[in-house]
C-alpha cells in the first residue's frame, strides 16, 4: 500500500489557474495536506512540524487564500 494522500491537489491547482497566482506556495500546500492527514487519520507520517515563524508565514498565505475565495463568492452573488 502506498502513502495516503489528501486528494485535493487537482482542486488547488485549478483555483491557482483561475486566480493566475498561488496564494499558498505549492510546497506549503503539500505540507498542510500531509499535516491534515497525520492529524485526522493518525497515519503517523513522521512529519517535521514547522517553527512558529514558518507556521505564521503559512497562516498568512492561508488568510490570503480565504480572502480570495470570499471575493469570488461575493462577486458571483
Amino acid at each position: 500500500m502506498g502513502k495516503p494522500n489528501f486528494g485535493r491537489y487537482s482542486a488547488y491547482q485549478s483555483i491557482v489557474t483561475y486566480l493566475r497566482f498561488s496564494p499558498i506556495e505549492w510546497n506549503n500546500y503539500l505540507l498542510l495536506a500531509d499535516w491534515r492527514l497525520d492529524y485526522t487519520r493518525g497515519v503517523n507520517m513522521d512529519l517535521e512540524y514547522p517553527s512558529i515563524k514558518k507556521m505564521s508565514d503559512i497562516l498568512l498565505e492561508v488568510e490570503c487564500f480565504l480572502n480570495c475565495c470570499k471575493k469570488i463568492i461575493y462577486e458571483e452573488v
